[in-house]
């Protein structure tokens, strides 16, 4: 339940933001890595997936490029990220837990860091 709301949540709030968007598709962005979502300007922009090379996932919201707003990462050691992103960093609150979804940290993130206790 709590990843579907923030799935919608990432989803409402991209598809409001990029309104006057046309281009919809999947797209190879580099190689083995794939954008399948909402482009402007040439960039992943909007609401997606993104799958790395690496065998990374994200979907979530992007903005010019970039991860920003509420989405979650999966990393290829099975350890998954839910929550806010900014200028492609982990910032605001969010929850990491490893690939059995066992909490490591929840709470707040800044830069790419926690920041403060885990609650």
């Amino acid at each position: 339940m709590i990843i579907d709301d923030l799935l919608k949540k990432a989803k409402d709030n991209a598809t409001t933001a990029t309104a006057d968007v046309s281009v919809d598709g999947t797209t190879v962005m580099k190689q083995g890595e794939y954008w399948s979502g909402i482009y402007k300007d040439g960039l992943s922009h909007g609401y997606g997936t993104y799958t790395y090379a690496d065998k990374g996932m994200y979907k979530g919201s992007m903005f010019k490029g970039q991860k920003h707003g509420e989405g979650i990462m999966v990393y290829p050691n099975g350890h998954r990220y839910l929550g806010s992103w900014k200028n492609d960093l982990r910032d605001g609150e969010g929850t990491l837990v490893d690939e059995r979804w066992t909490k490591i940290f929840r709470g707040a993130w800044f830069n790419d860091k926690e920041s403060g206790p885990s609650t």
